[in-house]
């Protein structure tokens, strides 16, 4: 139907990962998982920009396909701003902090601790602050709220995860191992597993499924 009013989806929650709906519904809600994008190509004589639509679909299947969960609240957003029905089945699980943040020679700041609480509480989301807000610092007090958890690192380049396992051994974490830079990736056996994006998905799957 064209009145969308009368328009419904359904939206199945399958993990904490991904979420699945019938193609008919993939189309309706495409605007919310698309957004603009561009790249730039050398032209005769400077750079051009080339802009297209891109979209993060998950998985595209015969009869149905899957988004990202965590972008569930954007289309949900997009259903209710245009007027569209939605059934959600299953949820997502959400992981409480077992623990008060706490770094050895650290004393958080006001801002750090009300981040660290947000990103406890939120379970997913993006980090934004000034330059000096202390991400790596964030990125530690939040780590050890989970002390039963295994958590697992991912960053573009060596030096970032570098730096960052540096850091961590300064706070006191000690069950840690670092993937790439000459450290192969492996199956995980420690606690938080630092590791650039290019040598984890070396990784066979099943060798960290149910690890983290």
């Amino acid at each position: 139907t064209t009145d969308k009013e009368e328009v419904m989806i359904t939206i199945e929650i399958l993990d904490n990962i991904e979420c699945k709906v019938s193609k008919e519904d993939a189309a309706i809600i495409q605007p919310a998982i698309s957004f603009d994008a561009s790249y730039w190509i050398q032209g005769q004589y400077k750079k051009i920009e080339k802009k297209y639509v891109k979209k993060i679909w998950a998985t595209n299947g015969k009869k149905y396909m899957t988004f990202y969960t965590g972008s569930l609240p954007r289309v949900l957003k997009f259903c209710k701003e245009n007027k569209i029905r939605t059934k959600v089945i299953g949820e997502e699980l959400m992981i409480p902090a077992d623990h008060a943040p706490k770094i050895k020679g650290i004393t958080f700041r006001e801002d750090q601790l009300e981040l660290i609480e947000a990103c406890t509480y939120e379970g997913r989301g993006i980090i934004a602050g000034a330059t000096g807000i202390g991400k790596t610092v964030i990125q530690a007090g939040v780590i050890s709220c989970y002390k039963d958890w295994n958590i697992l690192l991912l960053a573009h380049t060596v030096a970032i995860t570098g730096q960052t396992y540096k850091r961590f051994k300064k706070y006191g974490f000690k069950s840690m191992e670092i993937f790439g830079g000459g450290n192969k990736a492996k199956e995980p056996t420690k606690q938080i597993v630092i590791s650039t994006i290019q040598s984890f998905v070396k990784l066979n799957v099943n060798d960290y499924m149910d690890y983290f």
